[in-house]
């Protein structure tokens, strides 16, 4: 059996950190009770899970999450989907973007949806656990890792004290557009990791057959990507 051990002091990047947040992330796919049971393990004090399902025709069933927090450190994980489900999904020709509330730019529609159902109440979970200067992390595989980046974003352009120390994402599809993408890199610049598999299509998507290209100052690795038919 593995043994994860979270240090709750962290800052920065490091292996042992990612590896600790991808347990997280699958964490999100479980029920709420091993949620509980599993995040008490590794020392945390106070846990929330959110599910919000949705009706049809959206593609997805629900979306949930969990906030798991301790006296130092703070972790939010996304649970994503089955991965020929999320390719479907976004390969799909009427995939639309949307105007960010938060923030000058759009980003896909589903993303939109799938995030704006739990974020309020999320936000509130934060700012109401968030009291003695704990760490922040944000966390999610496939469509868990879109909404973990995005939900950081909202968060703190929404409340500027909300600022995440990580954002790591697992096999993370794109999410923005360019002009989106430069606001979310100026804020988390040095802040953001995204873990993909080179041969994962889904990081690959939604496709983008457009003339915009990606902006050269952003972050290293490609986290925000333009989605579809958009202008910077």
């Amino acid at each position: 059996m593995t043994t994860i051990t979270f240090d709750h002091t962290a800052t920065g990047y490091t292996l042992a950190q990612a590896r600790c947040l991808a347990h997280a992330a699958a964490l999100a796919y479980k029920d709420e009770r091993e949620i509980q049971t599993t995040a008490t393990g590794w020392g945390f004090d106070r846990v929330k899970s959110f599910r919000v399902p949705h009706a049809a025709p959206f593609p997805l069933e629900d979306t949930q999450a969990y906030v798991a927090a301790s006296d130092q450190m703070i972790i939010v994980a996304f649970r994503g989907t089955q991965p020929e489900e999320l390719r479907d999904w976004l390969s799909d020709a009427n995939t639309l973007l949307t105007p960010y509330t938060a923030a000058d730019g759009n980003i896909h529609a589903g993303f939109y949806r799938a995030l704006d159902v739990v974020h309020p109440a999320l936000l509130r979970t934060l700012e109401n656990w968030h009291t003695s200067g704990q760490s922040l992390w944000f966390t999610g595989h496939s469509l868990g890792g879109a909404l973990a980046m995005l939900a950081a974003a909202r968060t703190h352009f929404e409340d500027p004290t909300l600022l995440a120390d990580g954002v790591y994402t697992y096999g993370q599809p794109r999410t923005c557009c360019p002009r989106l993408a430069a606001a979310y890199d100026q804020a988390f610049r040095g802040r953001t990791f995204r873990f993909v598999n080179n041969n994962d299509i889904v990081a690959q998507l939604p496709p983008a057959p457009c003339s915009t290209t990606w902006p050269r100052n952003a972050t290293s690795t490609p986290t925000a990507r333009c989605t579809r038919r958009c202008r910077p």
